[in-house]
């Protein structure tokens, strides 16, 4: 069966970034990524398994194991992202093609206090991702704890008020999305202090 022969209550949930696929006599969700392997001309495809879908219940997410949080978080490592990679980015020396991950190494330290394999599964910036893992494993790090720094030097910068700064930071730590769904930012929903401090400052959140 073709994909565009499966039907209209299994083909709601393909949407950017995820795929539906046939699974014995029902079908299931994928979320789709890839990522550059050194040595492959092209880009490494994977697929995480989200859930299946039903007719009658919609998707059904998989099981998570006893002890494995079931959110990420999304606010705070996003709107900085967002907002400052390319500053991050400029203050780094010959970083080359590891720039995006060197900055998002960052932010994890800045949010975290480290870059270990645990506490790059708390956020959707970095969860699942092996070439970053494999990265923060051979990255300096002091290069990494500079652009933690450099990290609140910038918010201390973009937002002048201690209590404002304080507030948003804390604020945005709480905006999380559900694990299957990482990195899909559409439909979050950010507390209203947190966002009229963002517009007060200029900040991009959507």
């Amino acid at each position: 069966m073709r994909i565009s022969d499966f039907p209209d209550w299994a083909l709601r949930f393909r949407k950017k970034g995820f795929t539906v696929r046939r699974n014995g006599n029902g079908f299931a969700l994928f979320r789709v990524s890839s990522h550059r392997v050194r040595g492959l001309r092209y880009p490494k495809t994977e697929q995480e398994f989200v859930g299946m879908i039903d007719r009658d219940k919609g998707l059904i997410p998989k099981k998570i194991r006893p002890g494995e949080a079931e959110y990420l978080e999304f606010g705070l490592s996003s709107v900085i992202y967002r907002n400052f990679f390319r500053t991050l980015a400029r203050s780094l020396f010959n970083a080359g093609k590891n720039a995006p991950g060197l900055v998002k190494l960052g932010i994890v330290c800045f949010m975290f206090g480290g870059v270990g394999e645990r506490l790059l599964g708390l956020t959707s910036l970095s969860y699942g991702d092996p070439d970053l893992l494999a990265l923060s494993r051979t990255a300096s790090p002091e290069r990494i704890k500079r652009l933690s720094q450099r990290i609140s030097r910038i918010l201390e910068e973009k937002v002048g008020d201690a209590d404002d700064r304080s507030y948003l930071i804390q604020s945005l730590r709480l905006v999380v999305v559900p694990k299957g769904c990482r990195g899909a930012g559409s439909g979050v929903s950010y507390p209203a202090g947190a966002a009229e401090i963002m517009d007060r400052y200029g900040i991009r959140y959507e």
